[in-house]
């Protein structure tokens, strides 16, 4: 079993990342077909690169993945495309990344 098979399964994300802000939560769907374009172009170099889960809460979009290089694609992304405020956390001693993306308006 590969790696992103076991993250999946066990539940154990490499990377996360948390859209919020009113723009964000008015344009739901147009933001995940962009995460999932951008999903499918990682993947095709990448096979391993994948989103294991995405939560639409109340007040943010959770996405979950695989490895820590597919979260940082959908940030960049994010941004190019909305502009908004993009934030990188690495932990140091962890193969983990966590993705803030926010725009309000």
């Amino acid at each position: 079993m590969c790696q992103a098979c076991h993250r999946t399964r066990d539940g154990y994300p490499a990377g996360i990342v948390t859209i919020n802000g009113n723009f964000a939560l008015s344009h739901v769907s147009e933001l995940l077909n962009l995460v999932r374009h951008r999903e499918r172009e990682e993947n095709r170099e990448h096979p391993e690169h994948r989103i294991m889960r995405i939560e639409e809460k109340p007040d943010a979009i959770v996405i979950e993945t695989t490895d820590v290089h597919l979260p940082h694609a959908i940030g960049e992304a994010l941004h190019d495309a909305f502009k908004g405020s993009l934030k990188f956390r690495y932990p140091e001693e962890s193969y983990f990344v966590e993705v803030k993306w926010n725009r309000e308006s």
